[in-house]
């Protein structure tokens, strides 16, 4: 191809295409116009036939709104990863931390009893704050059964929780403790569950025993 005609061509500063892009699409239209014929009909030509290649690929139009979509995407990714990136900074100088809310150690509690055997023995619970100083909480059960003690605090403390099993009959007794605050950023209350076992009362070991050489009978 002359180099008139790839000038033409490629220098047209309203061309969407990058130069090599247009160069291409020029070289291989000026290939398809038979030679031997006046060089400007053949410019005019092959200009002609490129245009119309690309413009089938994608118009110009559609190709500037291509390009606008793909900035704007480019920057919302970017806006992206970087607020991502200073999300995982924070995250990781405070140690992963959220906003302020209630603990409790253990979070669940367990008993176990024998019917008409002993209670079992009552188990404690901390009721704390994590990223926060609790001013107050309270807390709630649902079961006659379960006793809490106390059922609201002014600081971070224990929570007693017992459960008796006077009158209870075999089976599964499943209770929820609701511990819950008005300090200041904590918005949801934490709840323990509580599982009390009532079991069939053990059987009493059977007697023994013997005759003795003198007759008498001993029972172990």
């Amino acid at each position: 191809m002359s180099r008139e005609v790839l000038r033409s061509y490629t220098n047209s500063p309203q061309w969407w295409l990058s130069r090599s892009a247009r160069r291409w699409f020029a070289n291989f239209a000026y290939s398809k116009i038979p030679h031997g014929i006046n060089e400007n009909i053949q410019t005019v030509v092959s200009n002609a036939l490129a245009k119309r290649l690309i413009g089938f690929i994608l118009p110009p139009r559609h190709a500037h709104l291509l390009m606008k979509s793909l900035l704007l995407l480019a920057l919302l990714c970017s806006t992206a990863a970087a607020q991502l990136g200073t999300l995982r900074l924070r995250s990781a100088l405070t140690g992963g931390a959220a906003g302020p809310s209630l603990t409790a150690s253990p979070s669940t509690l367990s008993f176990f009893c024998a019917v008409g055997g002993a209670d079992p023995p009552s188990q404690t619970v901390a009721i704390g704050g994590r990223n926060v100083t609790l001013d107050n909480w309270s807390a709630t059960k649902t079961l006659a059964s379960t006793t809490l003690s106390p059922t609201s605090n002014t600081v971070a403390s224990n929570l007693t929780v017992a459960v008796s099993c006077s009158g209870l009959t075999l089976g599964s007794y499943p209770d929820v403790v609701t511990v819950a605050s008005t300090t200041a950023g904590i918005t949801a209350p934490i709840t323990v569950p509580v599982s009390l076992t009532v079991s069939a009362p053990a059987r009493p070991s059977p007697m023994g025993g013997k005759v003795g050489a003198n007759g008498k009978v001993v029972i172990h």
